[in-house]
């Protein structure tokens, strides 16, 4: 096995060190840094009420609480 330092950045790594394999092989690449993510319809609870709950839970198909198990799931 064997390490490699890089950057990965809009879409592409670069590795610190060349690499050269006589067939492709298989690689596992760890992000070490935390990866900030865009929050999808943050509710603000100061002015949360019903219909805008209605509207950030409509594409959901089954129960509210059943979705938060299968998205905790997903994330393991």
């Amino acid at each position: 096995m064997l390490a490699v330092k890089g950057i990965y950045q809009n879409g592409r790594l670069i590795l610190d060190e060349e690499v050269t394999t006589i067939k492709p092989i298989n690689v596992i690449v760890t992000f070490l840094d935390e990866i900030p993510t865009e929050v999808k319809d943050k509710i603000d609870i100061k002015s949360f009420h019903f219909l805008s709950a209605r509207h950030i839970t409509k594409r959901i198909k089954s129960s509210l609480s059943d979705e938060v198990i299968k998205e905790r799931r997903e994330a393991k």
